[in-house]
């Protein structure tokens, strides 16, 4: 019944490991037995029809170091017809023997100490053994006869008996042993270290401490700066030192910097390397050297869970066994734990209540299956579910593990091998029906996740399509903005440019006629063109004129081309006509519409008397915001826009004098007058004026 065999290592070739009998209750044919094994470690040896002998094969060398653990599995079967067979299977360890010894971590030694240091350690040595238990834990020793001059710690720590003195010894060979506490023989191994005492005098670099030591924890991130490592020349810290890294391991996850900075560069795993042990060597700009042991102690993490290996997942119970031995308790089979950080794990049986065996633990990581009372049991199938969980403190995450096994209770006139095979096929069933399950939820978790993802993307989408309409409205807006306030700029300027282009015209007769009149006579007409000022009119241009329509016949009169800013338009009383005044700028031909739209000035309106012209007083600089009121029409025939009357000199009015007047526009008939709403040109026809 036993599932787990032990073989010590390096145990020779045709070695008997254990005599395995087997019985039938079948007689004849029915009852006589075969049998053979799949491993790749023991054979057979057959003694009779119901035992034989499991033995070492041939040229196997067993070495725990290399392999620890391997797998039998045994196959047996009748002669019957048809063949019952039983499979069973067994877990075989290597058990450790002490047959290594003891490893430094450096194979040179060269150490160099200050003379007259003794305060702390003066190095350290670290070894190690790659065998287990009490066949790896290492003790230390000085050998004689330098004993009497440095001690060693247990865990490789060098201390002087003495003060070190330069001028009595510079140079001190030691031996140091490692060895461990293996049985039946301590195997030990020896390391040759040269310790040169320096002369103060010589200034070389000096360390503030004779060792360092740090712990860190495994799966520690990296880069990560583990600590300050300082050498100064004669208290000066400010000299030019050069650091580096000396050890014969061949990956040190390690490195310094020239400051003297120590930083973890690569990954530790405990369950690889507990221990880092390395030199920091300094050398100066004069070639003075010194080194100083750095030793680093990895912490474990429970980063691993554990795992389970079961000599069987289904196991047979015959309960009417119990009657004929009276044994009412019966292992079944063994539960081995194997976890790379060497916790102890809890082993539980979920179902007990309901449970036909029990667990007996036999170590910390190995349990064995145990019946509970054979006799009590009823035939039939128990499935069992063990739980095993790593709660161990320091653990990155909660290791849950569940196993399934199936028991299977008959009796006598149960078929053993068939009830094994139904029982594997139902755990298998339900096996399936776990995995088919886990794969469902996992695949419903998945589409889950796909469906959040796609309604992410949306909302996304939907942010982002607001975003870019309100950024679009937003440039729309402000370019109608631009273009709104262009155009309103545009048309302040043309105003204000409208403005400035003040049309003065100073009009008349040219003086060669009645003027202008078509035909007829006037002398009161020349004698008042003899008074109006020069005829000026303020337009740029090579063709100054007007022309003058009476009711048969057009007459075109020439106006002065010395023109000026703020100038009149003056305009005698002829009598009926209209006036167009044409010019290539900045109108190649308007009307007196026209100029009346574009901001050409008269400055005084007056009416014809015997002895000259009267002045109207009206200012026609600002716009006209009203209907003038009864009051202020003026019934007069023949109104002439002209100068003021009574500036009879010969000096032109300033535009300020000759504007500060004018502030309507009116153009009678006989019996009223209406006022444009023009800031402009104002115009006095005696019955209409053409516009």
């Amino acid at each position: 019944n036993q599932s787990t065999i032990y073989i010590p290592e390096n145990i020779q070739s045709r070695q008997i490991i254990a005599h395995v009998a087997v019985n039938d209750l079948d007689s004849n044919e029915n009852g006589r037995l075969e049998w053979h094994i799949e491993s790749d470690l023991l054979q057979t040896k057959t003694i009779d029809n119901q035992s034989f002998l499991l033995l070492i094969r041939n040229n196997v060398l067993i070495d725990r170091e290399k392999q620890d653990y391997h797998k039998l599995i045994l196959f047996v079967n009748d002669k019957g017809v048809p063949k019952k067979t039983i499979q069973m299977e067994y877990d075989i360890r290597i058990t450790d023997e002490n047959d290594n010894e003891p490893i430094f971590n450096e194979t040179n030694c060269n150490i160099q100490l200050l003379e007259n240091k003794t305060y702390g350690p003066l190095f350290i040595v670290n070894a190690y053994d790659i065998d287990i238990n009490e066949n790896s834990r290492i003790t230390y020793k000085i050998v004689p006869p330098n004993d009497k001059y440095f001690y060693i710690t247990f865990n490789g720590e060098v201390y002087a008996n003495n003060t070190l003195d330069y001028t009595i010894t510079r140079n001190y060979e030691i031996e140091i042993m490692a060895q461990d506490n293996g049985t039946p023989i301590r195997l030990n191994k020896t390391k040759q270290c040269i310790i040169s005492i320096q002369n103060s005098n010589e200034h070389q670099p000096i360390f503030e401490k004779n060792y360092y030591k740090y712990h860190l924890t495994e799966n520690t991130q990296v880069p990560l700066i583990i600590g300050q490592i300082r050498a100064y020349i004669n208290h000066d810290y400010y000299e030019q030192l050069h650091y580096s890294i000396q050890s014969n391991i061949t990956y040190l996850p390690f490195s310094i910097d020239e400051h003297g900075t120590l930083i973890l560069v690569g990954t530790l795993d405990f369950e690889q390397i507990q221990q880092y042990n390395f030199f920091v060597h300094v050398r100066d700009n004069r070639q003075l050297t010194n080194t100083v042991p750095v030793q680093i102690d990895i912490k474990n993490v429970n980063d691993n869970c554990p795992k389970i290996h079961l000599t069987s997942d289904v196991f047979y119970i015959n309960r009417d066994n119990s009657a004929i031995n009276g044994n009412n308790s019966e292992q079944l089979g063994q539960i081995q734990i194997e976890d790379a950080d060497n916790d102890t794990a809890i082993l539980k049986i979920l179902n007990s209540q309901q449970s036909p065996v029990q667990l007996i633990q036999l170590s910390h990581n190995q349990y064995s299956i145990h019946t509970i009372d054979k006799s009590k049991l009823v035939e039939g199938l128990y499935l069992i579910e063990i739980n095993v969980f790593d709660g161990h403190d320091t653990q990155i995450e909660r290791c849950d593990l569940t196993v399934k096994i199936m028991i299977i209770c008959g009796t006598n006139r149960t078929n053993k091998t068939v009830a094994l095979l139904l029982g594997k096929q139902e755990l298998l069933k339900i096996q399936q029906q776990k995995r088919t399950l886990s794969t469902s939820s996992t695949t419903i978790r998945r589409y889950y996740y796909y469906i959040i993802a796609f309604l992410c993307f949306i909302i996304v989408i939907s942010f982002s399509t607001i975003l870019m309409a309100i950024c679009l409205r937003t440039i729309i807006s402000n370019a109608q903005s631009r273009r709104y306030n262009c155009k309103r700029k545009t048309i302040e300027y043309q105003q204000q440019q409208q403005q400035q282009r003040l049309y003065d015209i100073y009009m008349g007769d040219d003086g060669s006629s009645d003027g202008g009149t078509g035909g007829s006579s006037n002398n009161t007409g020349k004698k008042d063109d003899s008074l109006l000022h020069e005829r000026q009119m303020l337009v740029s241009g090579d063709d100054t004129s007007f022309e003058s329509d009476s009711t048969n016949e057009r007459t075109k009169h020439t106006l002065s081309p010395n023109v000026n800013a703020g100038e009149t338009l003056l305009r005698p009383c002829f009598g009926d006509r209209s006036i167009r005044i044409r010019n290539s700028y900045p109108l190649p031909y308007f009307s007196m519409k026209n100029i009346l739209e574009n901001g050409i000035l008269a400055s005084t309106t007056c009416k014809p008397r015997d002895s000259g012209y009267e002045s109207m007083d009206v200012d026609s600089s600002l716009p006209l915001q009203q209907q003038q009121p009864e009051h202020q029409i003026h019934h007069t025939k023949g109104l002439l826009i002209g100068r003021d009357f009574n500036n009879t000199t010969n000096e032109r009015p300033s535009p300020l004098q000759q504007h500060s007047s004018i502030n309507n526009l009116h153009y009678f008939k006989e019996t009223e007058m209406q006022t444009f709403r023009k800031p402009t040109v104002r115009l006095a026809e005696e019955e209409k004026v053409d516009v």
